[in-house]
């Protein structure tokens, strides 16, 4: 094979047209692309394909050409997400190709999600980083900058997705899908993730990857390192969250309660905060099935379950 080499990275393609969108999106000095901009809002995109794409969310939903899948409820406005949802849904286990991480035991049935993936194992200095220019904030990722601005945003510019179920709202479309997963779905309808090794599952793959940590040598584990001091994570997020104890109070992004003086470092600890705010009849309790407790939080109602009835 006659592989198109890019001389500016690593990055080589079979195609050349594919190593000339690469050299585009990646190394062109943003003053010289000519840029496809929304009429309707301030989204702009180097490919008039993913402007065609974002148009989508400018349309009223009854004016929408839906791609359907014929075999469940699903649909989706973009016929490359129903073609990936046939992929991972729809397909005997023994007929999917999978891609797997050559570093960890990770494996996706989409060979983009692996790219992605394998940045994970990449230092900042080695890849394109992609920079806040309000705070220092950088990623790996385009799209975690662009999710990340959002915080920056005034609530009333900010485009909220909204529950229509409960009074539940936010900024974040894939938080709103995995909101009616968790709290809208029957346990019935749910595609479980489980644990061949316990009795654990989740709603969230991500989880039962996080779970199946517990069931792994410390020897076998890929450990995150904190480099000022001894402590060491099997998730790089509780590296990342630990990382802010060593970080200069007027370097961090504070998550601020708008009903108190609250603040915190991280995002979760602030939603969990808001919880004191609300009347018990908003809450949604976690409610014990083999007594009367209940808690406003999950983890401690899995910690009632420990303590109360697994250890007596």
């Amino acid at each position: 094979m006659v592989w198109f080499r890019c001389n500016l990275c690593k990055y080589k393609a079979n195609r050349k047209a594919q190593l000339t969108r690469h050299i585009m999106l990646m190394h062109e000095d943003a003053s010289r692309i000519s840029w496809f901009k929304c009429h309707s809002c301030d989204f702009k995109a180097k490919l008039k394909q993913n402007l065609t794409s974002h148009m989508l969310c400018h349309i009223k939903l009854s004016e929408v050409e839906w791609f359907k899948c014929n075999l469940c409820d699903f649909k989706t406005k973009r016929r490359h997400y129903l073609t990936n949802h046939n992929k991972s849904f729809h397909r005997d286990p023994s007929e999917i190709e999978w891609f797997k991480c050559n570093l960890c035991v990770f494996k996706t049935k989409h060979k983009y999600y692996l790219k992605n993936h394998m940045s994970v194992h990449k230092d900042l200095s080695e890849v394109r980083s992609f920079k806040c220019n309000l705070c220092d904030f950088k990623t790996k990722r385009k799209s975690s900058l662009q999710g990340h601005m959002l915080i920056h945003k005034e609530p009333s510019e900010v485009k909220w997705y909204r529950c229509r179920l409960c009074d539940y709202k936010t900024k974040y479309k894939p938080a709103l899908t995995k909101h009616n997963d968790y709290m809208h779905k029957d346990a019935s309808e749910v595609k479980w993730h489980e644990c061949d090794l316990c009795d654990f599952k989740s709603k969230m793959k991500g989880s039962l990857t996080t779970h199946m940590l517990l069931h792994k040598d410390p020897s076998d584990i890929k450990w995150f390192k904190c480099g000022v001091c001894d402590y060491k994570a099997k998730r790089n997020s509780n590296l990342k969250a630990h990382m802010l104890h060593h970080s200069d109070p007027s370097k961090i992004q504070w998550f601020k309660c708008t009903l108190c003086r609250y603040k915190a470092k991280n995002k979760s600890l602030l939603e969990r905060h808001m919880l004191v705010h609300k009347k018990p009849s908003e809450i949604e309790w976690f409610e014990c099935d083999l007594c009367d407790f209940k808690a406003k939080l999950k983890h401690n109602l899995k910690k009632h379950h420990i303590l109360v009835h697994e250890m007596k």
